[in-house]
């Protein structure tokens, strides 16, 4: 298993690089005391969003060409100071393509074979070899999910941290929340983040700045992608206390749009089972969603993702009688006749009214 050994020692190097970065770059944010309210700037992490996905991607590939990684126990093989978890991602099947894209087997081996001081050398030039390949290629899907944990901790965490510190602080708020929705991109990321304690973070600051209608749209932004999990939309803090979070949020900050538009994607990605649609129409979603969209009706960015919701509400009989008894056709067709030229508004409107045409008609 040395050789796999040493491919993994390495790319833990990699990561301890990245670590040494990102640290590097909240130090400066820290000590710059006119950023301190944007501490947080999103824009300085979504370099390490991309590279961590590229990391994940060359490793796993890496592992996959080593002769001896189907033998080996990674979580026995991080290097002393690794991440926890960084190690733990089992090999690449070759029954799944996708995983079988890139390699660097040579140089990395090289690189571990002359020891902690090679590896960092090589991690500096990995580096900037990956940097140059974000700039022109898409990142491969993630594999592994403790793989994925390690990877995220340092930036998950730091904003973490922040967030804990000034808990009504607005604009760290928004900003960690803002840099949390980047993050949560896939299944593995959700879940990582989620291990962390994220969408606990997000909840708090909803609970804590109930009257800042910006962090209230963001961490509705966040809860958006945590919710394209169906694991985690079982869980006890999406199902419950995010869904009536967001639902309170849009009630009262209805001359938002922002807050609007934010908080139908959440219930749009959440209404995906009969179950789910009907949880949210027994709360009153149906007619938030129905009053978003008749007083945010010039608002294309609302009436798009509020009829999403809405199509998916539709779907369930409870939430039908609901859409129609509360005059939603009329309120739909109101709306979009403030958007005539706007063709995928009209059609995605147009399924809506069909959707609660079929069930009136089979009713």
């Amino acid at each position: 298993a040395d050789g796999a050994d040493q491919i993994i020692s390495a790319a833990c190097g990699t990561l301890r690089v990245r670590l040494v970065r990102v640290e590097e770059q909240l130090k400066t944010f820290d000590s710059a005391a006119w950023l301190r309210k944007a501490v947080m700037n999103t824009t300085a992490f979504e370099g390490h969003t991309a590279w961590i996905k590229q990391w994940r991607a060359d490793w796993q590939a890496e592992l996959r060409q080593s002769p001896s990684a189907a033998m080996v126990d990674a979580s026995d093989s991080c290097p002393s100071g690794a991440p926890p978890g960084s190690c733990a991602a089992p090999p690449p099947t070759a029954a799944d393509p996708a995983r079988a894209a890139g390699s660097h087997g040579a140089g990395a081996r090289a690189a571990a074979a002359s020891g902690v001081a090679g590896q960092e050398k090589s991690a500096v030039k990995r580096e900037s070899t990956l940097e140059q390949k974000l700039s022109g290629e898409q990142a491969a899907p993630i594999i592994d999910d403790k793989l994925e944990s390690a990877a995220l901790q340092p930036v998950v965490s730091e904003a973490l941290k922040m967030m804990k510190a000034e808990p009504t602080n607005t604009k760290i708020q928004e900003k960690g929340c803002e840099m949390l929705r980047y993050l949560a991109t896939d299944e593995a990321s959700r879940n990582a983040i989620t291990s962390m304690k994220g969408t606990n973070a997000v909840l708090k600051a909803m609970h804590a700045n109930p009257d800042a209608p910006d962090v209230q749209g963001y961490c509705c932004g966040t809860l958006a992608h945590l919710a394209a999990s169906p694991v985690l939309r079982k869980t006890e803090l999406l199902s419950h206390t995010g869904v009536r979070l967001v639902l309170k949020a849009m009630s009262k900050h209805i001359g938002s749009p922002f807050v609007q538009y934010k908080g139908c994607a959440m219930l749009a990605n959440f209404a995906s089972t009969g179950e789910e649609q009907a949880a949210i129409g027994a709360l009153g979603g149906t007619r938030i969603v129905l009053d978003a969209i008749s007083i945010q009706a010039r608002s294309k960015e609302v009436l798009g993702h509020c009829l999403g919701t809405l199509y998916n509400l539709a779907a369930h009989s409870l939430n039908f009688g609901n859409i129609t008894s509360m005059g939603g056709v009329l309120k739909v067709q109101k709306a979009l006749g403030n958007h005539l030229g706007d063709g995928d508004l009209q059609t995605l409107g147009k399924k809506v009214l069909g959707r609660i045409d079929k069930n009136f008609t089979s009713d």
